[in-house]
């Protein structure tokens, strides 16, 4: 079980409420073996919490794919294994990584980027616990905890049907969803005095920070989340002896912003609140436009739009748009 979640992955603090549903996810996932699907931007911790939640979970092995780092011709054979002579290089049987996994988990990081033919054979690993190596017949069980991740927006691979939608609901057990580091920005101290703590004890001159390099910290936007924040905590830690860190010092290691707009608290609700409404509100007259032109069909409205119907029927629930009052208005006009 995860008793302190608040210090969840190796001491990386996160209380904020963003988090909080996080960590009640999780405590549930420890509950059971069954599929995790860990979703947020690049850099958020994904693997982190994968790793925790293994821990968690019991003893066995651990094992890791990075699905969009194997060729779509060979990620069957690592998954699954192979017998020999099935394909030209198969001098041997060889096992794959879900007979490697067997009795503990595997983290499938990237779950978004497995191609179509290689969700269907995932899938009745999910279903059925069995899996087949490429060019062999025998079936083999497998006890495996399947621990997913992703950064796509995976209800728009449905649509587009790239992702399977029975694959999604079988792994969608667990939905762990990550906020961006933007999101929780009460959490940006405590992790940046874990990872000075934690880099200082690699070798790294101890540094403390003042108050205006801490205000600058919070109020950046982070494109890059913890990985980001943590590559910029190395760089001045490397290049700036034991002298007091600075707002100065960390700005030549900040991505730069758009001309005449400085790192402020009315920067970062400017860019990632203001502008987000602004979207939104934008999106939302588009398809309530396409909607009117179309006399309140969804199909013809979606096609014109070029998006499919489930991935519209997602941006009504997303943008609060009352799609059956809204066809009443139009055809009422």
């Amino acid at each position: 079980m995860i008793a302190d979640p608040h210090r969840l992955y190796e001491g990386h603090p996160g209380e904020c409420i963003a988090m909080e549903k996080v960590w009640e996810e999780l405590r549930a996932a420890t509950r059971t073996r069954a599929p995790v699907l860990i979703r947020g931007e690049s850099g958020t911790g994904k693997e982190l919490i994968a790793r925790t939640l293994g821990r968690a979970t019991g003893a066995g092995p651990w094992v890791v794919v990075n699905c969009c780092a194997i060729s779509e011709s060979l990620i069957e054979s690592e998954l699954f294994g192979h017998a020999k002579g099935s394909f030209s290089g198969a001098d041997r049987d060889r096992e794959g990584l879900f007979e490697t996994a067997n009795g503990g988990c595997i983290f499938l990081d990237e779950i978004g980027d497995i191609p179509p033919s290689t969700q269907a054979r995932l899938l009745r690993v999910l279903q059925e616990g069995e899996i087949r190596r490429v060019g062999e017949s025998r079936v083999r069980k497998v006890d495996v905890r399947v621990i997913a991740a992703t950064n796509r927006n995976l209800e728009e691979a449905m649509a587009q049907g790239s992702f399977r939608e029975d694959l999604f609901y079988r792994l969608n057990v667990h939905q762990v969803l990550l906020p961006a580091l933007r999101q929780r920005r009460e959490d940006v101290p405590g992790l940046v005095k874990f990872l000075i703590k934690k880099h200082t004890r690699a070798g790294y001159p101890l540094r403390p920070v003042t108050p205006d390099a801490m205000s600058t910290l919070q109020a950046y936007p982070w494109p890059g989340n913890v990985r980001e924040l943590e590559s910029v905590i190395v760089r001045v830690l490397a290049f700036g002896g034991h002298m007091a860190l600075k707002s100065d010092d960390l700005r030549a290691h900040l991505k730069p912003l758009p001309s005449g707009l400085e790192i402020t608290q009315p920067f970062l609700d400017m860019t990632y609140v203001g502008l987000r409404m602004a979207q939104d509100d934008l999106e939302r007259q588009y398809i309530q436009e396409h909607l009117r032109a179309h006399r309140g069909s969804v199909v013809k409205a979606a096609a014109a739009m070029g998006i499919g119907r489930t991935a519209l029927h997602n941006r009504f629930k997303a943008l609060g748009i009352d799609a059956k009052k809204l066809r009443v208005e139009i055809r009422s006009d």
